[in-house]
């Protein structure tokens, strides 16, 4: 008897230890973030950047802010802290990121119920504002309650880099 309260014990504890590593998971990731793009080659619509946004938390989240930003790879980054290590932690964000940042949604906050999924699209113009000069791009999403969470990184298309001069008419443009 004394062995089958040890068994039961042990169940018990295994299953809230668990429970505790399952609630910590969502609550650090509570958000799945799938990066993706749409390349338009015969000149019928435009190249776009799209985010599906699922939440995977059992409770109420709140989107503030979805962005696209320009990346560099990890080789990149790392070489340029080596070139300067003593730079100011101010500045980091000028190593990691490009100058480019793409807004994904309004300003209202958009609520995702628990595994509820959300996709947001951004269209590319032809123009040369919107070139990505970074070889990736990553999606960052900023929740109310203050966390960021970002996606993998994901690489852009080498045409978006000449945005404005590979020859493709600018539909938001009337001539």
């Amino acid at each position: 008897m004394e062995n089958v309260g040890r068994l039961l014990g042990l169940i018990s504890a295994l299953a809230a230890a668990i429970y505790a590593v399952r609630k910590f998971y969502f609550w650090l990731r509570p958000i799945v973030i799938e990066p993706s793009y749409t390349l338009i080659l015969d000149n019928s619509g435009l190249d776009s950047i799209s985010a599906k946004i699922t939440n995977r938390s059992p409770s109420t989240q709140y989107l503030k802010s979805c962005v696209v930003r320009g990346t560099h790879p990890l080789k990149y980054i790392l070489l340029r802290h080596l070139k300067s290590p003593f730079l100011s932690y101010k500045l980091y964000t000028n190593i990691w990121y490009g100058s480019t940042v793409y807004g994904l949604m309004g300003d209202t906050p958009i609520k995702l119920e628990s595994l509820q999924l959300v996709t947001l699209k951004l269209n590319m113009y032809e123009h040369p504002l919107n070139a990505m000069y970074t070889p990736n791009f990553i999606v960052k999403v900023t929740l109310t309650s203050g966390r960021k969470i970002s996606s993998k990184k994901l690489e852009a298309p080498a045409s978006w880099q000449k945005i404005g001069r590979r020859g493709r008419p600018n539909p938001a443009r009337k001539s």
